[in-house]
Parts: C-alpha cells; sequence; structure tokens
C-alpha cells in the first residue's frame, strides 16, 4: 500500500512538472514568439493563431515570379567583405496578410551544417537588405490573405555572397 501511495505521489508531482514545461514551447513547432527586445511592437498579424508556413502552398510559382526582385535588390546592395567566412545563413521572418515583415529570425552554419557564428558585418548586413523590403508577396489561400512565415538561405563564400536560396 505504501509504494501505491509514493508511486502516485510521484505521478502527481511529474505530471505537474510536464505541464509546467509544456507550456514553454509554442502552439506549433517552428513559431516564432514575439521577443520584446528584437521585435517591432506595432507589427500586426490578421490570424495570429493560424499563421501559415511556407509549404502550405500549393504552388511556388508565387515565390518564383517574385524571386528575381529579391536576388536583384540583395546582389544589388550586398557589399562582400574580405573575411574568410564561409556557410549558410538562413533568415525566417513572418509576412502578414498586408505583406509586412518582422520576428527576424537568424541561423548561420558552415558547409557541414554545424552551427556558426558570422561576422557581424555580414550578418547586420543581411538583415538591414531584408528589412528595407517593405511590401512582401501576399499569399492567399480560399480567396483570403493570410499571415505566414518566410525564409531566405544566403550561401556566403569567403565574406561574398554568391546564391539566395530557395
Amino acid at each position: 500500500m505504501r509504494n501505491i501511495l509514493g508511486y502516485i505521489i510521484f505521478l502527481t508531482i511529474a505530471s505537474c512538472q510536464i505541464s509546467q514545461q509544456a507550456t514553454q514551447y509554442e502552439k506549433r513547432i517552428g513559431d516564432i514568439a514575439f521577443d520584446p527586445q528584437s521585435d517591432n511592437k506595432n507589427f500586426e498579424l490578421c490570424y495570429p493563431n493560424a499563421i501559415q508556413q511556407y509549404f502550405v502552398f500549393t504552388s511556388d510559382k508565387s515565390f518564383a515570379d517574385y524571386k528575381p526582385y529579391i536576388d536583384s535588390v540583395f546582389f544589388a546592395s550586398f557589399r562582400s567583405i574580405p573575411l574568410k567566412e564561409s556557410g549558410l545563413i538562413r533568415i525566417r521572418f513572418i509576412v502578414n496578410c498586408k505583406g509586412e515583415t518582422d520576428r527576424f529570425r537568424l541561423l548561420a552554419m558552415n558547409w557541414q551544417y554545424e552551427p556558426i557564428r558570422f561576422n557581424k558585418r555580414i550578418t547586420t548586413q543581411l538583415l538591414f537588405i531584408i528589412k528595407s523590403i517593405k511590401i512582401w508577396q501576399v499569399q492567399v489561400i480560399n480567396e483570403r490573405p493570410v499571415d505566414y512565415y518566410q525564409y531566405l538561405i544566403f550561401k556566403i563564400s569567403n565574406g561574398q555572397l554568391i546564391e539566395i536560396l530557395p
């Protein structure tokens, strides 16, 4: 009987700890939570509980049509930094239903996909350029504009921008 009571107490404590931990996570894997240190408090989402992932859209054609513009902005604006820094920099962000952006998050890795830190002269420049694009494409599902996640991956070789994906 004593062992059963101890087991019940253990399960009760464990379940309380699990429920406390669960509240620390996003609603969905990959959600970008608001960060008052870096995000614009005036950025408004039209559907904050339904931000669409980029893979939801049935056709990449709409972004493919927009991609030449993105490339032209970055390749015209980015100034190479003579450093021996190479790898990939992913910037992920939210585009609201009006085509406005915020909640930029950066992830950098070397060619072996190991996390690294690029020189701030490179990352700051990329963030500045991406934020300078004021209107992004509005995506529509069932004839309704939606909020969605977007990302760009920058291939950097020796401080030079060589390609932008997707």
